[in-house]
């Protein structure tokens, strides 16, 4: 499912890149896993244009939660997770990645 669910998202990425050219390397910096600080500006920024699709702002807020995660800002990321959640009740990877903060 989480396969499916990453290809689906990637695709809708993947279009809403191509439709405004300036989030291309906001995608990637969202998308890398490298430098936290980089994913996180990169996410914000993507998830700063109003008209994402529901699926594509949980996986952006999903992504964010993640390297707000790695960074030790728990509830940073609880919050992105959790509205990753509202947007998309069926992410069950948001579910987990949110049980493990703060561990």
């Amino acid at each position: 499912m989480k396969t499916v669910l990453t290809i689906v998202g990637a695709g809708l990425l993947a279009l809403f890149t191509a439709a405004v050219p300036a989030a291309a390397s906001d995608s990637e910096n969202c998308d890398q896993d490298s430098n936290l600080d980089l994913k996180v500006v990169g996410c914000s920024s993507l998830l700063n244009h109003l008209r994402l699709p529901p699926e594509l702002r949980s996986l952006i807020l999903s992504n964010r939660g993640s390297a707000y995660k790695g960074k030790g800002e728990y509830r940073k990321a609880i919050a992105d997770y959790s509205l990753a959640i509202r947007l998309n009740p069926k992410d069950d990877s948001a579910y987990n990645n949110r049980s493990q903060c703060g561990r």
